[in-house]
């Protein structure tokens, strides 16, 4: 069955449009007038962004990326960062959207507004075979290794104030590493990720899933013109399908926040 086009009373329902309640801050209409929309990206190696082949850049954020610039009418233009410098270099004007956005704290509202969401990231909990996790007590005393930068957001809202020895890698190879040397007994990683690594090493299992993570787009704070066009392009891609159909490919999973089509 086809999803139903977007009009401009579906827009108002889902709070898209809200004509009268502020004054247009020009900021959808000077991307519009440059021609092309500046994406901020962090290629993590993960199934959101990643280098196909080495050099191509491809994932689940590019793709949106893409397909939300050409629905505006304009050019997908990639600016790659860093976890550590990329809310500075949004606030600063480097780029107009970052694809992979960080945490939603109080601390990331103050200077940057989030999309609805996109894409959601399951969370495994790996180890090895014979070693037994009880549960959270447990493994906040064994050495934790996760991914640099965003991705360990997931882990420290779970284990919270417990003490933990925490590792940080870039990659999931080096995830892998400092499982099979034993200098990590636990790893927290995307349920993407956890197959590569139980593929690699046979004697690491997925002992639990963690829960998912909800990615979304971040515009700078004020950028409500902007932010409006993003959530619409959103909206019109998840009526017809393309998320569900970019989720599946990227991720492996069904899309279920928002509803599916």
């Amino acid at each position: 069955m086809r999803a139903p086009p977007l009009t401009r009373r579906t827009a108002l329902a889902a709070g898209l449009l809200l004509p009268g309640t502020a004054r247009a801050d020009g900021s959808f209409a000077a991307i519009r007038a440059a021609g092309r929309l500046r994406l901020g990206l962090l290629v993590d190696d993960t199934p959101m962004a990643f280098r196909n082949h080495g050099t191509q850049l491809d994932g689940m954020a590019v793709a949106v990326g893409a397909a939300m610039a050409f629905g505006m009418g304009v050019q997908p233009d990639f600016d790659l960062t860093t976890y550590g410098d990329q809310v500075d270099a949004l606030r600063e004007g480097r780029f107009d959207l970052l694809l992979t956005a960080p945490a939603m704290t109080l601390e990331a509202a103050r200077v940057m507004m989030f999309s609805t969401p996109y894409a959601e990231l399951d969370w495994h909990l790996l180890a090895r075979r014979d070693l037994p996790l009880p549960g959270l007590d447990e493994l906040g005393r064994r050495p934790l290794v996760q991914l640099r930068g965003w991705n360990s957001v997931f882990g420290n809202q779970l284990l919270g104030e417990r003490p933990r020895h925490l590792l940080l890698r870039q990659d999931w190879r080096g995830i892998a590493e400092a499982l099979a040397d034993g200098e990590a007994e636990a790893a927290i990683v995307p349920a993407t990720l956890a197959a590569r690594i139980t593929e690699t090493l046979p004697a690491i299992e997925t002992k639990s899933s963690l829960g998912r993570a909800l990615m979304a787009i971040t515009a700078p704070f004020g950028a409500h013109d902007l932010l409006e066009a993003v959530n619409a392009q959103l909206l019109l891609l998840r009526q017809r399908g393309v998320l569900a159909i970019l989720h599946q490919h990227f991720l492996g999973t069904r899309l279920r926040v928002g509803g599916a089509p």
